[in-house]
């Protein structure tokens, strides 16, 4: 434990390092490990970037094809190791797997291990495909709700047009009967001076 002078003296100095790590963080540092190529950290804002530019490159179907491969060289590890148990319970414990058992679980644990890096990516792709799922299923709802707001139009046009034709009609009607009721007047007037 240091004595209480020194504590007193290197509390500063440790807060001085503590913010120099979060400043590195978010504007990077130049010469640290896994230097940008302007000879700094990259600084979270371009981590954030190059994650968001890998997701956007990796294409689905080969995820799929990795995750299926990962599935069967898993499958393959469990069989291989629970093999290996039977072998080792079996002899009694005693000796070692063949050499053709060792070549096989290595070669399986190197597949794995080749796809140990694609992982961690699995989780942030599994959830842009499915938020692209939900963009995908609104964008087929908005073409129905199109169709029927077009077939809703092509209804209220002919509508429009029938009320158009019950109009014309009703005005040449109207026109008819006003030229009857002046002849009538007409023939009234002169049936009263006659």
């Amino acid at each position: 434990m240091l004595p209480r002078r020194d504590a007193e003296t290197s509390r500063p100095l440790r807060s001085r390092t503590r913010r120099s790590r979060c400043r590195g963080g978010f504007l990077g540092t130049v010469g640290a490990p896994g230097a940008a190529p302007d000879g700094g950290t990259p600084s979270i804002l371009e981590r954030v970037e190059r994650a968001e530019r890998l997701v956007r490159e990796t294409d689905p179907r080969e995820v799929d094809r990795l995750a299926s491969k990962a599935k069967v060289i898993r499958s393959d590890l469990e069989a291989a190791a629970r093999a290996r148990a039977k072998l080792s319970a079996a002899r009694g414990g005693k000796g070692a797997a063949g050499s053709d058992d060792a070549k096989a679980v290595a070669e399986l644990h190197s597949l794995l291990t080749d796809l140990d890096g694609i992982s961690s990516h699995l989780p942030a792709m599994a959830r842009r495909l499915s938020d692209l799922a939900v963009l995908h299923g609104s964008a087929a709802d908005f073409s129905s709700r199109l169709t029927a707001a077009e077939s809703a139009l092509s209804a209220s046009e002919a509508v429009l047009s029938s009320v158009e034709a019950a109009v014309t009609a009703m005005e040449s009607n109207w026109k008819e009967n006003l030229s009857v009721i002046e002849k009538n007047v007409e023939r009234l007037d002169r049936i009263a001076k006659g």
